[in-house]
């Protein structure tokens, strides 16, 4: 009925007001126009008791109609449209023989519509009337000329019971972690999340700790609505994964967009979405199951949907929780399923549905927690996004509105931000929410004074207030220490089972009382299940990863102290000889053998809780003894022996410097400080834990690591490899000219390219010769899906043809590949190379817009600077008289007796000074080396140097050269007749590079192959320059390199 109106007005009124038409129309006695009104029948209940005329009714609904003068309706053709009969609340009663004709007689509203329906009132004019069967079948057989029944499409119905479902289970949440009594309104209290594309694959105690990096200024965020609109019109987005740590919101992105749709508020285009959290399939992990059966389960409005093929309709499965995935998925040797009704094991429908064999069409949200998504096959998602947490302006936001005493607010605000590891875990909202418990709380007991320092502290006292809290809650004083120590072991077995979620029989196990577990609410809280009758297993879970990580650790530490027990040994039997230092040697080792730091975070709370302060909170739970007063000792003497190991993996090494801050150890890093703060810094002694120090206090400081460059520290692969945590946090990383091999290019791919809380966009990697071999290494980290890299140079690389194809294939093979520029100067790319990478940028479904080949060739291959040596000769036409040119012009020296030279050819490019050119200008990277005797100056000059005798025609006297001034004494740097005296012992054989397009030119003194920096010229070079000499008295020898 709607639609109809909708189509008649636009027909009619052509941007006019149909009563203007009708005024028109009446009054130029033109044919008589058609007239609609639509009367709502649930709107005439108020009038049941009214007399009113037909007249009076139209004017009281239409003001229209109060402004025109229509003398008799008789003349107008008039639809009456009478929608929703059935929400009249009276009875018409068609057996009244009263009869009205004049639509201007008063009469009940009763009377009136029994009259209009009948055909008594506006006889000519046609009536339509909608209404549901019941009250339909009460208007006579004989009024009625014609019956029409609207039947819902059986798809149509589903979809609209789906999205009611949907409404259901979404529209309230639980608000906080402790909003067990209390719900919201998701639109409510829903914040719209950051999310960029890109995602973090490490640990996230070390995500949470690289957070403060991640930077907004040149990242396009996506809003959760937008998640699946392509950025051009030449991507498709089928599948899309979400990642984020614990607690940071990617469920409720999910959810929201879910509600958005089932609101039909947003993604108009989608017909079906199904949620599918991964914690409800696992639940199914016992039978066999068709995807159109599980459907069924979750949804059963859709049993009745009658849908023959699932590929006509845009369906979109959402995939809550992979990380909580309890299913043997398996990506590479799968048993095919193409067919939604074909029964199988929930691992193969969903290894499937993800790989698109099963549903093609169908568009995949998938989220996780990092560590977890490694296991999606990169190359079967299109877009991968992060949903990162607070940054520093709604970290302030967050506290300064959590309390209505502002300046109790802002008491809180201040102590987070002075301290470091507190306010980098701000980061997770949950970790924001527990903070302002605690410190409210000690706000409030007048204890403000006493603040917790460390994690260990802040979730020490957490615990506390929770048993506080259920204490006054319960108006108990029954001791819950039997509780919490259970909880704990539950905590423990879940971490070495990579287990988030816990069923009853998993607390009975580990001698949890449930219903003693659930007043510990905000440690412990069952997950709330939608309409799943066949599965009534009650889930539990821990309110975030942390609290299950201190509370594993608070078992560990429970058993060792009170017990004598190590639970990293097999045995666990008590052994009174245990001592600490064995304890925690355990304890650090096995979080080391962890491949993604699932242990980096309990270890820390697990050092922590042997401080005596933490203990002495804690002792009706951990017994004190002297026999482990000096645990926090030991610990912290066996962490730094660790440190000072020389670890592989830096990040390793920089948790274990979180733990010595948990121990109120800092004698590392002071050391480290103090160095920084000297004016000498002695990189070149450092030692591997020195480096590992300074990794931590570079990133727990304030300053801006945007752009790190290796040379800032020491050029060397070993420095590059310990600092490697450095790099992740940068934007930018420059390492040209740092002598580095294959070994560097490992070390990226495996810990930045691959793993990235990497905000890395730019790499420079150009003029070190890594090969093939190393090029190839960094292909695999293109490859990546993780990688964001926008920029990689790799000029005088020395790759040849076979690894520019192998960085094609990557750039090929990685579908959201974001790499726009590559620069391949000073290789040998070969043509089938270059043509491979030039077809990428033909492409229009890929990223890359430049790749550089300028200056290529064969010559390119030889190791070192030797590939930049451009082949010199003098110029024997710009050789002053007093030069004396030998061995095919490669050698200059003077003579005292100009009259046994042989003659010259008179030319104008000769120098009346003692100088000359070479033969070949240079406007690119070039390096050559010379030895020399005597006094001489060794320079570079632009072709229009005069020739004369005045100062615009000396090297190094004017603005059109450069010069080093070279003799026994030592150097002298000239330029613009401007000297600076080098204080360094001369060497007589000097390497000059020119990096025309970088502006410097560089001095080198060549002892034993080994190279020492004299002096760098730094300008904007306008023209080509020559090699240029000057003598006073000697000789020059150009060098084969």
């Amino acid at each position: 009925m709607r639609k109809f109106i909708k189509e008649w007005a636009k027909k009619e009124t052509e941007n006019r007001s149909f009563f203007t038409k009708i005024r028109g129309a009446l009054y130029s006695q033109a044919k008589p126009v058609e007239l609609l009104f639509l009367i709502d029948f649930s709107k005439l209940n108020s009038t049941k008791n009214k007399k009113i005329s037909l007249f009076e009714l139209l004017n009281h609904f239409f003001e229209e109609t109060k402004n025109i003068i229509i003398c008799d309706y008789s003349q107008l053709n008039i639809l009456f449209l009478l929608d929703g009969l059935d929400a009249y609340q009276h009875c018409l009663d068609f057996e009244n023989n009263e009869i009205l004709t004049d639509v201007r007689e008063p009469t009940s509203i009763d009377v009136l519509l029994t009259n209009l329906i009948r055909g008594n009132l506006l006889p000519e004019a046609k009536v339509w009337i909608t209404s549901q069967p019941p009250a339909a079948e009460k208007i006579p057989d004989g009024i009625i000329d014609r019956l029409t029944e609207i039947r819902e499409r059986p798809d149509i119905r589903s979809q609209r019971k789906l999205k009611s479902q949907l409404k259901d289970q979404f529209t309230s949440v639980s608000e906080g972690i402790d909003g067990q009594k209390t719900s919201a309104l998701l639109n409510e209290v829903f914040t719209d999340l950051y999310i960029t594309e890109g995602e973090n694959a490490q640990n996230e105690a070390m995500q949470v700790q690289d957070a403060k990096f991640k930077t907004t200024n040149k990242e396009t965020s996506i809003k959760y609505c937008d998640i699946f609109r392509p950025a051009n019109s030449n991507q498709n987005i089928k599948t899309v994964l979400t990642v984020g740590v614990a607690g940071v919101g990617k469920t409720f992105a999910s959810m929201k967009y879910i509600l958005d749709w089932a609101e039909s508020k947003a993604t108009e285009n989608i017909f079906f979405i199904f949620p599918l959290p991964f914690r409800e399939l696992n639940l199914r992990a016992d039978k066999e199951h068709s995807l159109e059966g599980l459907i069924h389960q979750f949804f059963p409005a859709m049993r009745t949907s009658e849908i023959t093929d699932y590929d006509k309709y845009n369906i979109l499965i959402v995939l809550d929780g992979f990380d909580e995935c309890r299913l043997a998925l398996e990506f590479k040797t799968i048993n095919k399923c193409s067919d939604v009704r074909t029964p199988t094991s929930v691992n193969v429908l969903l290894s499937n549905l993800i790989l698109g064999n099963l549903l093609p069409k169908a568009q995949i949200w998938i989220t996780s927690r990092p560590a977890a998504s490694n296991d999606i096959p990169p190359e079967k998602v299109d877009r991968m996004t992060e949903v990162r947490g607070f940054n520093d302006e709604q970290k302030e936001k967050y506290f300064m509105k959590r309390f209505s005493d502002e300046k109790v607010a802002e008491k809180i605000w201040s102590y987070v931000k002075k301290s470091r590891c507190l306010y980098m875990m701000c980061r997770i909202p949950v970790f924001c929410w527990i903070t302002s418990k605690v410190l409210e709380d000690f706000i409030k007991r007048h204890q403000d004074d006493e603040l917790p320092k460390t994690l260990t502290d802040m979730y020490t006292h957490f615990l506390l207030l929770q048993r506080r809290q259920t204490k006054v809650k319960y108006n108990t004083d029954q001791s819950t220490s039997e509780t919490i120590l259970s909880l704990g072991k539950l905590a423990f077995k879940g971490l070495e089972e990579k287990n988030l979620l816990f069923t009853e029989e998993d607390l009975t196990s580990c001698g949890t009382d449930v219903t003693k577990a659930a007043v510990f609410s905000g440690l412990l809280t069952q997950i709330k299940r939608e309409n799943h009758d066949l599965y009534k297993k009650k889930m539990f879970c821990f309110v975030h990863q942390s609290i299950q990580e201190f509370m594993a650790a608070l078992h560990v530490c429970y058993s060792f102290t009170n017990k004598g027990e190590n639970v990293f040994t097999e045995s666990t039997s008590a052994t009174s000889g245990l001592t600490a230092s064995e304890f925690y040697k355990k304890a650090v080792d096995k979080a080391f053998e962890s491949d993604h730091g699932d242990w980096d975070m309990f270890l820390r709370f697990l050092v922590g809780l042997s401080l005596e302060s933490n203990q002495d909170l804690l002792q009706d739970l951990i017994d004190k003894s002297e026999k482990h007063k000096d645990a926090s000792k030991e610990a912290a003497e066996y962490i730094k022996k660790k440190i000072r190991e020389n670890n592989s993996d830096p990040d390793k090494n920089l948790n274990l410097f979180f733990c010595l801050n948990e121990l109120n150890d800092d004698s590392l890093v002071q050391e480290i400080k103090n160095y920084l703060n000297s004016e000498e810094k002695p990189f070149e002694t450092f030692s591997a834990s020195q480096w590992s120090a300074l990794n931590f206090v570079l990133l727990t400081s304030d300053e801006n690591l945007e752009v790190f460059d290796l040379k800032k520290y020491l050029k060397s692969e070993k420095v590059l490899l310990g600092m490697m945590p450095v790099v992740k946090v940068s934007k930018s990383t420059l390492l040209s000219w740092c002598e580095l091999s294959e070994e560097s290019c490992n070390g990226l791919t495996s810990s930045v390219l691959t793993k990235p809380s990497s905000n890395l966009t730019v790499l420079d990697l150009s003029h070190n010769d890594l090969m093939d071999a190393g090029v190839m290494r960094l292909a695999d980290g293109l490859k990546n899906v993780n990688c964001k890299l926008e920029t990689l140079k790799l000029a005088g690389c020395q790759v040849t043809e076979r690894g520019c194809i192998s960085l094609a294939e990557a750039i090929k093979s990685n579908r959201p590949s974001s790499l726009k520029h590559l620069d391949l100067r000073y290789n040998h790319p070969g043509n089938k190379g270059m043509r491979a990478l030039n077809a990428i940028v033909e492409d229009p479904n890929k990223k890359l817009e430049t790749v550089n080949f300028d200056y290529e060739g064969k010559i390119r291959l030889k190791p070192g600077w030797s590939k930049y040596g451009p082949d010199l000769m003098f110029d024997e036409t710009t050789a002053s008289r007093r030069l004396v040119l030998t061995e095919n012009n490669k050698k200059a020296m003077t003579h005292n007796d100009v009259k046994k030279l042989e003659t010259r050819n008179t030319s104008d490019k000769r120098f009346k000074r003692t100088q000359v050119f070479c033969d070949e200008g240079l406007k690119r990277l070039s390096y050559w080396e010379v030895e020399w005797k005597g006094v001489v100056g060794i320079a570079v000059a632009y072709k229009d140097l005069g020739r004369g005798q005045g100062s615009d025609s000396g090297l190094g006297t004017n603005d059109k050269s450069w010069s080093l001034l070279c003799s026994k004494t030592g150097y002298k740097a000239m330029h613009k007749n401007t000297e600076v005296e080098i204080k360094v012992p001369p060497c007589n054989k000097i390497g000059v590079l020119l990096d025309w397009e970088g502006g410097t030119l560089s001095y080198y003194s060549i002892s034993s192959e080994k190279r020492s920096l004299i002096h760098t010229f730094k300008a904007k070079f306008r023209a080509e320059l020559f090699p240029a000499f000057w003598f006073e008295k000697g000789s020059v020898t150009l060098c084969d390199l």
